[in-house]
C-alpha cells in the first residue's frame, strides 16, 4: 500500500469514568512482563467470515508475532455466547489479557464482567459494550461520525433531493445503532430526501445483494444507497449494475479491497477507512500497558479516512 497508515494520529480521548494518560510504553512484550515470560494474549473475533474483521484479527496476529507476544486468536462466530465462552476459555487459560470484538453490544456484556473479576485487563477493539464500566479500554472509530458522513456524501451527490435506502449491519450491534443514529441526524436536516427501504442485511453481501434486487423489483425509484458497511455496498451494487443501474451512488464504511476495486472501476462512489490496522496495533499497546499496570485512557479513537476516486490509487495494494 502506497500510503503509510501509521502516519495517521490516533487522537486519545477519554470517554468514560478512568482518567489519566498513558506512559510511553516499552518496546517489547518481554519488558513488560519479565524477559524470562511470554506475555500471552486471547483475542475473540465477531466473525472471521466478514473481511474487515478477518484484516483485523490478521493485523493483530502479525503485530503480535513482531512483538514476541503469544496470541490465542478465535472466531465468535456472530454469536454473543459463544464470545462469552471464548472469554471464559482465556481465563482458565490464565492470559494476561484479552482483545474483545464484541458481536452483540448487550449480548456481550457479561464477557467484559467475567474478566473484570479475574482481574484481566480487557480491551474493546472496534465495536462498544452498552455497560462498558468493566472494560479497561476501547480503541475503535466514531460510529456515529462515520454514519454522518455517508449519508451527507449521499447527499451531497444526489443534490438533496430524491429517494434512498439504507443498509444496516446486524440489528443491536453497536456499529449499527451507532451509524444508524449519524445517518438519520443528517437524514433528518434534508427533508427531500427520502427513505424508501431500510433494512439489515448483516453486514453480509449477499444478503444485500438479494435485498437490492427485490428492492430494484419493486419499481421504485432510487437516487442512492447508504451502507453501513463495504460488503453490503459492493452487493448492493453488483445487484444494481446487473439491472442496467450502476450509475446509482452506492457508498459504504470499512475500506475492504472489493471496495477499492470498485471505486477504482468506476462502481462505488466512495467508502470510509476504518483503519484495522491502527486499530489492531493500538489495541495490543494498549493491553501491553494495562498488563504492566501502566494507566490507560478509556478511550483510543481512531479516525476514519475518505476514498473516493481522487485518491483510491494509493489504497490499492
Amino acid at each position: 500500500m502506497k500510503l503509510i497508515r501509521r502516519t495517521a494520529v490516533v487522537l486519545l480521548v477519554s470517554i468514560l469514568a478512568l482518567a489519566g494518560c498513558s506512559k510511553s510504553g516499552d518496546d517489547s512484550a518481554a519488558s513488560s512482563k519479565g524477559k524470562s515470560d511470554v506475555i500471552v494474549i486471547g483475542a475473540s473475533w465477531q466473525d472471521l467470515k466478514n473481511e474487515y474483521i478477518k484484516g483485523l484479527a490478521d493485523a493483530t496476529e502479525s503485530y503480535c508475532k513482531e512483538k514476541g507476544i503469544k496470541l490465542l486468536s478465535v472466531d465468535g462466530a456472530g454469536d454473543p455466547e459463544k464470545q462469552i465462552s471464548n472469554v471464559e476459555n482465556f481465563i482458565a487459560q490464565k492470559v494476561d489479557a484479552i482483545i474483545l470484538n464484541p458481536y452483540d453490544s448487550s449480548g456481550c456484556v457479561p464477557a467484559a464482567a467475567k474478566a473484570k473479576d479475574a482481574g484481566i485487563p480487557l480491551i474493546l477493539v472496534c465495536s462498544v459494550l452498552t455497560d462498558m464500566s468493566d472494560v479497561t479500554s476501547f480503541v475503535g472509530s466514531n460510529d456515529e461520525t462515520a454514519g454522518e458522513m455517508i449519508a451527507q456524501k449521499i447527499v451531497d451527490v444526489i443534490g438533496g433531493k430524491g429517494n434512498v435506502v439504507i443498509l444496516r449491519g446486524p440489528n443491536g450491534h453497536s456499529a449499527e445503532v451507532n451509524r444508524s443514529k449519524g445517518i438519520f441526524t443528517v437524514l433528518g436536516k434534508n427533508q427531500n430526501v427520502k427513505v424508501v427501504f431500510d433494512q439489515t442485511a448483516n453486514w453480509d453481501r449477499a444478503q444485500a445483494m438479494s435485498l437490492m434486487e427485490n428492492w430494484i423489483q419493486t419499481g421504485t425509484k432510487i437516487d442512492g444507497v447508504i451502507s453501513e458497511n463495504d460488503e453490503m455496498a459492493v452487493g448492493a451494487y453488483n445487484a444494481l449494475a446487473a439491472a442496467g443501474l450502476g450509475d446509482t451512488p452506492v457508498i459504504g464504511i470499512d475500506g475492504i479491497a472489493d471496495a477499492y476495486r470498485s471505486i477504482s472501476e468506476g462502481g462505488m462512489i466512495a467508502t470510509y477507512l476504518q483503519d484495522n490496522v491502527a486499530q489492531a496495533e493500538t489495541a495490543v499497546d494498549v493491553a501491553l500497558k494495562a498488563i504492566s499496570g501502566e494507566t490507560v485512557d478509556s478511550l483510543y479513537e481512531v479516525p476514519f479516512t475518505l476514498v473516493d476516486s481522487t485518491n483510491v490509487a494509493d489504497f490499492i495494494k
